[in-house]
């Protein structure tokens, strides 16, 4: 059985050779997954939007997070509803925000995503209220009409 041993033990070094391998070609595999669905988003954004005109803010910011999303892999709930505030201008409003987040996949059950917003906004030290459904970015000043 000695004559063999050297041969079990080059199949061994071989067999895990080639699970590294193919462990690491798996982790390449799902970061192309995503590149490439982020790409088509943005290519699908480009044809729907690319006619010279500006997309609304509602679009824009459903595709932003979408892609946000499938680059991190993660639901970044909070990091949305301030990019939403700040894209306008610091204010926030619970029912545009909570379309956004449902529309761009970052709240599972649309029947308690009014609830969620609240909780985010309530609990963060980031926003301030203004009036029933509306909050304010915390440094960002009150947009008043005539005043720019």
């Amino acid at each position: 059985m000695a004559n063999t041993d050297w041969i079990f033990t080059d199949l061994s070094q071989k067999i895990a050779k080639i699970q590294t391998d193919r462990d690491e070609l798996g982790q390449r595999l799902t970061e192309l997954s995503r590149l490439l669905e982020a790409l088509e988003l943005t290519r699908q954004l480009y044809r729907h939007n690319g006619n010279g005109k500006e997309s609304n803010l509602h679009d824009t910011l459903v595709a932003e997070l979408k892609e946000r999303k499938i680059q991190t892999g993660q639901k970044d709930q909070m990091g949305a509803i301030v990019t939403i505030a700040s894209r306008n201008g610091g204010d926030l409003k619970v029912n545009e925000a909570k379309k956004i987040m449902v529309e761009a996949e970052l709240i599972d059950n649309p029947k308690n995503a009014a609830s969620v917003v609240y909780a985010l906004v309530s609990r963060s030290e980031r926003f301030e209220w203004v009036a029933t459904g509306q909050y304010r970015l915390e440094g960002t000043q009150q947009n008043l009409p005539g005043v720019r």
